[in-house]
């Protein structure tokens, strides 16, 4: 069985970028221990390990490396931390933000059901506004022309929609 070796690109942060780098390190390590056990265990019985054995003993190295342990906490603090700043970029006060402008409004209340921008007058529901600012800042961009080029048919003179309720034949 030929040693294996691993090749990536990353493009992120130096210390994201090391944090992968070690982890891959550990991940190799982890690998070629597993495969010198399995080539002992060959030839001492003429077959490799069982998946359970294999398995168990992956799991014993994680336990007593402590490199492993300690990065695995370090990623662990590094995803709890982006988590955290990503909840309150997203998630705080999309409401109170006009989705035209870009204006703060501080004193929304949750009473209030419409938002109104000071700055440019722009009025819609507080909820509708809240959802275009979520899609907003997760990188959606509305659409330059109208998706419709021309209106339903179904819509055309029948009210709202294509519903409509008939009457029996006599």
């Amino acid at each position: 069985m030929p040693a294996v070796g691993f090749r990536f690109r990353a493009y992120a942060g130096q210390q994201t970028l090391g944090a992968l780098k070690a982890q891959l390190r550990l991940a190799c390590e982890i690998h070629n221990v597993l495969w010198r056990a399995d080539i002992d265990f060959h030839r001492g019985n003429g077959r490799g390990p069982t998946l359970t054995k294999l398995r168990g003993l992956a799991l014993n190295l994680r336990k007593r490396n402590e490199g492993y342990r300690q990065l695995r906490s370090q990623v662990a603090q590094g995803i709890a931390d982006r988590f955290h700043s990503a909840r309150r970029r997203f998630l705080e006060g999309p409401a109170r933000e006009c989705d035209e402008r870009g204006f703060v409004r501080e004193d929304l209340t949750l009473g209030d059901r419409a938002f109104e921008c000071p700055a440019c007058g722009w009025r819609v529901d507080r909820d509708y506004n809240a959802s275009l600012n979520i899609l907003r800042r997760a990188g959606w961009e509305p659409p330059v022309a109208p998706v419709e080029l021309r209106p339903l048919p179904a819509a055309l003179g029948r009210g709202q929609g294509g519903a409509v309720k008939q009457e029996a034949p006599p």
